[in-house]
């Protein structure tokens, strides 16, 4: 009576097994979150003169320098795309956060170096810092799916 559980089991398994032969793994579509997300506080003194300022974000020896203008939710940049650094910026509780995105062009690589300088509409410096890039690399689809890694780095 032993033997016959055992060549049910057997034969289920063996069935189980036929039954994922013609499956094939599949990937997701989810999407890659690439670049910089570099954060810099600013004094309160400085809140009232920032629109009509400057904002400088560099990464290596690319560049962007844009407008800082009063929007309806408060500051914004008058011209936030860039061909060299794509960048998107929020002023929130005196902090500033800029995202930069990759550029297709230059890939992202550990030691990469970021800086930001924020001016006032009168020119003065109100934030400046520096960082050196170590990026964090994930494969959101799975290394079978995702030709490369995203790389991102949160930079305080």
């Amino acid at each position: 009576m032993s033997v016959i559980p055992a060549v049910g089991v057997g034969a289920a398994a063996f069935a189980a097994l036929s039954l994922l032969e013609g499956c094939t793994h599949s990937c997701t579509a989810r999407g890659c979150e690439s670049g910089a997300d570099l954060r810099v506080s600013y004094p309160f003194s400085a809140t009232e003169t920032l629109a009509g300022g400057t904002l400088r974000v560099c990464r290596n020896d690319r560049c962007n320098l844009d407008n800082i203008i009063a929007s309806g939710a408060g500051l914004a940049l008058a011209f936030p795309v860039d061909t060299h650094i794509r960048m998107s910026a929020g002023f929130y509780d005196l902090e500033l956060t800029v995202h930069v995105d990759p550029s297709s062009v230059i890939p992202l690589k550990d030691g990469d170096a970021y800086s930001v300088e924020l001016r006032d509409r009168n020119g003065v410096v109100v934030a400046s810092k520096e960082w050196q890039a170590d990026y964090t690399e994930t494969y959101p689809n799975g290394e079978d799916c995702d030709e490369e890694p995203c790389r991102f780095v949160d930079l305080r």
